[in-house]
């Protein structure tokens, strides 16, 4: 059954229990955890605790935790941009990020997590391949505990769009490197949005929604934009997926409460007539 999710990261001006707390009092059956300030940084003992009894006490399902930024090793919070990145100029950086991400990773699991997205970075000439190297190894790291890792494409990223990254999937081949599918993305590349969620099909962990006008890349909430969202149901429920969707909507953390509640029953609405969606 598909089932619903709000990311922590719309709502950035509180810490993760109270954030947690919040989701689950709006009736989502999930959340994704932001693994970077305010959320889950640094990852030691304590915030990794603090996220643990948070996620037992809302009693929640976790979609994924979100390791796409790094702000916390450059001192902002995620909406500033992605920190260090893989796909870095700087061996430095992008050894940086790896080592954030493996740490993130073990926070994760820590947490209770089974799945886990990443991105590449901003497009740079060269920096395929040591990307990729980058990666496998991760996605190696993920599955020794006994996770799975998604990449999540973004337009402007190394990876982004559906083309770079089946052309990803080809390189790395590791079974744990999947897709943290964010339709809004996909629709921002210009997408047919039926035929990208039909290449995923198969490995896709988590889906990343939020609705999208025209093709400018603002995070709106669902039903404020004009995303095709019967073409993206039928998509969803004719590949046979199973997993979350989750409302991202860092840009709404003025408003996530207000925000959230509409795009859940928004969601409802839409996905509701198949009988697929939890409640």
């Amino acid at each position: 059954m598909i089932w619903i999710s709000y990311s922590t990261n719309a709502f950035l001006r509180f810490p993760v229990d109270v954030a947690l707390a919040k989701i689950a009092a709006l009736g989502f059956d999930g959340a994704e955890i932001l693994c970077d300030r305010p959320h889950v940084w640094p990852f030691d003992d304590r915030s990794v605790a603090r996220a643990a009894r948070a996620v037992r006490r809302s009693g929640l399902r976790l979609s994924n935790v979100n390791i796409n930024t790094a702000m916390g090793l450059d001192g902002g919070i995620c909406r500033d941009g992605p920190g260090p990145a893989l796909s870095d100029a700087d061996r430095g950086r992008v050894e940086a990020r790896v080592a954030y991400t493996r740490a993130g990773l073990r926070a994760a699991r820590a947490i209770g997590a089974e799945v886990a997205s990443v991105t590449t970075g901003p497009a740079r000439r060269g920096a395929w391949k040591g990307a990729m190297d980058a990666l496998g190894a991760l996605a190696e790291d993920a599955a020794e505990l006994g996770m799975r890792l998604g990449i999540e494409y973004e337009p402007g990223f190394l990876v982004g769009d559906v083309k770079t990254l089946l052309r990803a999937w080809r390189d790395v081949r590791h079974p744990a490197l999947g897709a943290n599918l964010d339709l809004g993305h996909a629709r921002v590349a210009g997408e047919d949005l039926g035929r990208t969620i039909a290449l995923c099909a198969g490995r896709t962990w988590n889906v990343h929604v939020e609705d999208i006008r025209g093709r400018i890349h603002y995070h709106l909430p669902v039903g404020d934009g004009d995303m095709p969202w019967g073409t993206i149901a039928r998509a969803l429920l004719e590949t046979g997926y199973a997993g979350p969707l989750t409302v991202e909507l860092y840009t709404c953390d003025r408003n996530p409460v207000s925000s959230g509640r509409r795009s859940l029953a928004a969601l409802r609405r839409i996905f509701g007539g198949a009988s697929r969606v939890e409640r």
